[in-house]
């Protein structure tokens, strides 16, 4: 249960950074408008929305493992592009692919954590915790970072939360 939410931690910490942030690292990185900034934002979370309807197909067929380790490999692709694009068109397709790749993340974390056994509404209940805590503090930490830095380099944060994200995809395997 703890390494679920650990999981849900980094998961909710990389989406939230996303979300408050995209905008405006497209407007401060890239020189974009304020509209091309929200573009970014929608960019994002349309792949999110499409890939949160999609993914449940897909883990029927190849496991939630699979889907959670891939995601976070998807998603720490699309970061990357982010992070190193010096265009905002090849900014907004990093974005894209970061949004599809983290979507299955955080339905795998859930459905496992509900599943733990017994006591399984209290871990979910812890699960979501933590991870809701990440979602407020995750993009608090981003934000200061940038102000002593850059949002690009402070972005470098949930791109390395994506690492251990991929290494511990076998925590969402089912039990029984």
């Amino acid at each position: 249960v703890y390494l679920l939410a650990l999981l849900s931690f980094l998961l909710l910490l990389i989406e939230g950074s996303a979300m408050d942030w995209s905008s405006l690292h497209a407007q401060q990185h890239l020189n974009a408008s304020p509209t091309w900034g929200s573009i970014a934002f929608g960019s994002f979370v349309t792949a999110m929305m499409v890939g949160r309807f999609t993914v449940d197909g897909l883990a029927a067929r190849i496991g939630p493992v699979q889907v959670f380790r891939w995601g976070s490999t998807v998603a720490f692709i699309g970061l990357a592009v982010v992070v190193l694009s010096p265009v905002l068109p090849l900014t907004l397709v990093g974005w894209v692919i970061t949004g599809l790749g983290l979507a299955g993340g955080m339905p795998q974390v859930f459905t496992a954590a509900g599943n733990v056994g017994a006591s399984s509404g209290r871990s979910l209940a812890l699960v979501v915790g933590v991870g809701y805590a990440a979602i407020l503090g995750g993009p608090a930490i981003i934000g200061w970072v940038a102000e002593h830095l850059t949002l690009n380099t402070a972005l470098l944060i949930p791109l390395a939360a994506l690492l251990p994200c991929g290494l511990l995809a076998a925590a969402v395997k089912p039990r029984g």
